[in-house]
């Protein structure tokens, strides 16, 4: 029976026509550390190293997704994302998940103060809520009208009940002959009647101001929004420990391949050196 020497007959094999060496589609990696590399993770080290070092959302760009809602900007969102991938250098889709997850906790922590914020500015013009600011209601009844005089009535709404009739009273639409008219004498009346009854002195203490936010801000209030801030920063520590874990274990599996390669390398070494 022919014994066949499978390495002479690999290098014939690997050469073409001419008896020129084919260079071979497969790369053999002799450090130990690249070999251990290609086990764990099925790449060359060098090609590792380079998707490592790209960031999240271009090497998964699914997971650079979040719903933004209107009045919201998504590159407020993108730099968040951006400045965490470069916090935790995100490698694989789970670590980006991780720090997409992070992002999006601490997207809506901003949220919720930004809508917050937003309740508040409406409910100033609100005459039922307690944080109605009459100054502030009178100054945006004047513009409004004064650019769009056909949704007079409709302004109207964002005054008390007392000031909405006066106006209708004291100043009916037809006794004037023009609207520019009509929204001078009605706005005149506002900055030299109504307003100075109702604007606060200038050097208001901010404990004044502070009694008609703490009528806002009720126990119940307070509570919801410890309630959210703690939900969405229970989140935010679920998924830095998840990236902390996945982290960690691709470490030990990268390095555990190589200490025992290296520890055959060590072997083989003390068995050559008692050979001689």
């Amino acid at each position: 029976m022919e014994v066949i020497n499978h390495r002479v007959w690999f290098a014939n094999r690997s050469k073409d026509a001419r008896g020129t060496r084919r260079v071979s589609r497969r790369r053999v990696f002799k450090d130990g550390a690249a070999s251990s590399a290609r086990m764990c993770t099925g790449v060359p080290r060098v090609m590792s190293d380079k998707i490592r070092r790209l960031p999240g959302a271009l090497r998964h760009g699914g997971f650079s997704k979040i719903a933004i809602l209107p009045g919201e900007d998504p590159d407020e969102f993108e730099q968040l994302h951006r400045g965490l991938i470069e916090e935790w250098r995100p490698n694989g889709p789970t670590e980006d998940d991780a720090v997409l997850t992070m992002a999006a906790a601490i997207w809506r922590k901003a949220r919720v103060q930004k809508f917050r914020r937003a309740k508040l500015y409406q409910e100033q013009f609100d005459p039922t809520c307690p944080t109605y600011d009459r100054a502030s209601a009178l100054h945006r009844f004047c513009g409004v009208i004064r650019d769009y005089p056909a949704s007079f009535e409709l302004a109207l709404k964002t005054l008390p009940t007392e000031q909405a009739n006066q106006l209708r009273t004291k100043f009916p639409q037809k006794q004037f002959d023009s609207i520019a008219k009509w929204i001078s004498a009605i706005t005149k009346e506002i900055e030299t009647v109504m307003l100075p009854r109702v604007e606060p002195p200038p050097n208001l203490a901010p404990e004044v101001l502070l009694v008609d936010s703490a009528e806002f801000l009720s126990d119940e209030e307070f509570n919801k929004e410890l309630v959210a801030e703690e939900r969405l920063n229970g989140i935010i520590d679920r998924a830095m420990k998840r990236l902390i874990q996945a982290k960690g274990i691709k470490e030990l599996l990268y390095r555990a391949p190589a200490v025992e390669d290296a520890r055959k390398s060590t072997s083989t070494v003390r068995k050559i050196a008692k050979g001689k």
